[in-house]
């Protein structure tokens, strides 16, 4: 690996840390309230946005495949669930993800099963392969990412905005150039 990384520049993924999270209580008492209440003050934008995107994403790929009804409450059980389970074990705040939902519905998965088996894989993988994993080019993972990611670019809306109004057509390729070439967090 380290001959290609240097005759061609390649970047790899590098050294993941072996094994799945230890557990934690993330319920420890509050002791400092002015830092709570900062806290506070961001916990409803994140948990808003979460959401919003998890809407988002679910009533996409359900357009897409022409699965049944998104119903928001379930949504928002489900993200709820993940969330406190998820602060059992350190992570991060759980929300839904275009490529991995891609991914899953492009893989053929049609229930929430798809994404558990994943979640077994990427564990399994965790605690065995984390050696032989570290070698995978940055390039293999963003290719994965982005021939999943395009299929959720709806082209014929930017066609028919064209078509209709050219003023929102603008709007459409602004957002769409800036989210591509600087990202969601600028």
């Amino acid at each position: 690996a380290k001959y290609f990384d240097s005759l061609y520049h390649i970047r790899y993924v590098g050294p993941i840390p072996s094994g799945l999270p230890s557990t934690s209580n993330p319920f420890t008492p509050i002791t400092d309230f002015r830092g709570f209440a900062e806290l506070l003050q961001n916990v409803l934008p994140v948990a808003l946005i979460g959401f919003m995107e998890a809407m988002t994403i679910a009533l996409t790929v359900a357009r897409r495949t022409g699965h049944g009804k998104v119903i928001p409450q379930n949504e928002l059980l489900g993200l709820g669930s993940c969330n406190v389970a998820c602060s059992l074990f350190q992570g991060y705040p759980v929300t839904g993800s275009f490529s991995r939902t891609s991914i899953n519905a492009d893989t053929g998965a049609q229930s929430p099963f798809g994404a558990l088996i994943a979640a077994v894989v990427i564990g399994v993988c965790l605690e065995t392969m984390t050696g032989i994993v570290q070698y995978t080019p940055k390039f293999a993972l963003a290719s994965v990412v982005a021939s999943s990611v395009i299929k959720l670019v709806d082209f014929d809306e930017a066609r028919t905005l064209w078509r209709v109004h050219r003023k929102d057509f603008s709007i459409f390729m602004i957002v769409f150039s800036v989210t591509l070439f600087f990202g969601v967090t600028l």
